[in-house]
C-alpha cells in the first residue's frame, strides 16, 4: 500500500527564513489549506510540480492551477498590507 507524505512528514526547511520574510511567511499562512500546502512544497521544500502532485496525491496540473490561485492571493494579501501599512 502506497502511503501519502504529509507535509508532518517532511524535512525542515530548505531555507531558513529571514526577519525581511516574515509578512511574506505570515501571508503563506493566511492561505487556505490547499493553496498553502502547495506553495510550501514548491517554493520552500525545492520539490517540483511532479513530486508536489505526489505527495498531495493530485495531479500535476491540479498543483500549477494552485499555485497560481495561491500567486494572486498572495499578490492581494501583500499589497493590501502596503496600502494600509
Amino acid at each position: 500500500m502506497d502511503r501519502r507524505i504529509t507535509p508532518e512528514d517532511l524535512p525542515e526547511p530548505a531555507c531558513q527564513i529571514e526577519s525581511e520574510d516574515v509578512e511574506l511567511t505570515l501571508a503563506i499562512m493566511r492561505l487556505p489549506k490547499h493553496l498553502r500546502e502547495v506553495t510550501l512544497l514548491y517554493y520552500y521544500q525545492d520539490m517540483t510540480i511532479r513530486e508536489t502532485a505526489q505527495a498531495l496525491g493530485v495531479a500535476p496540473s491540479t498543483v500549477s492551477q494552485r499555485l497560481k490561485h495561491a500567486q494572486a492571493k498572495l499578490r492581494i494579501l501583500l499589497e493590501g498590507r502596503e496600502l494600509h501599512g
